[in-house]
């Protein structure tokens, strides 16, 4: 019982902060505005801490968070593009943990 309240917290309120980051991201990269990637990393940083404490990503949460800092370095300076293989990473991890995160999910639900 303990385990599924901890993945439902997880689902409620960790997922939530991941879904306004990637829609931050997007937005900053697409208006070329640097306050706005700040806030998706400030909104996807304590996902990622969380993560790095891990085992199983103990070492990609961190290298992504650095590229998540390079995609807000990057926009405004360089070209679009330089900005959106930045925080590719981000979206590609976000999205495998959270295909992760529902398949455990299903399984202790079924």
């Amino acid at each position: 019982m303990e385990g599924r309240v901890l993945t439902l917290v997880a689902i409620l309120l960790g997922w939530p902060a991941v879904a306004v980051s990637l829609a931050l991201s997007v937005a900053g990269i697409t208006y070329q505005r640097r306050i706005l990637m700040l806030a998706a990393l400030v909104a996807a940083g304590p996902f990622l801490l969380y993560l790095c404490m891990t085992p199983r990503f103990q070492l990609a949460a961190p290298i992504v968070g650095l590229l998540l800092v390079g995609a807000v370095v990057a926009v405004g300076r360089r070209p679009r593009f330089v900005a959106m293989a930045l925080a590719v990473p981000f979206v590609a991890f976000a999205v495998y943990v959270g295909a992760i995160t529902v398949e455990s999910w299903v399984r202790l639900r079924f």
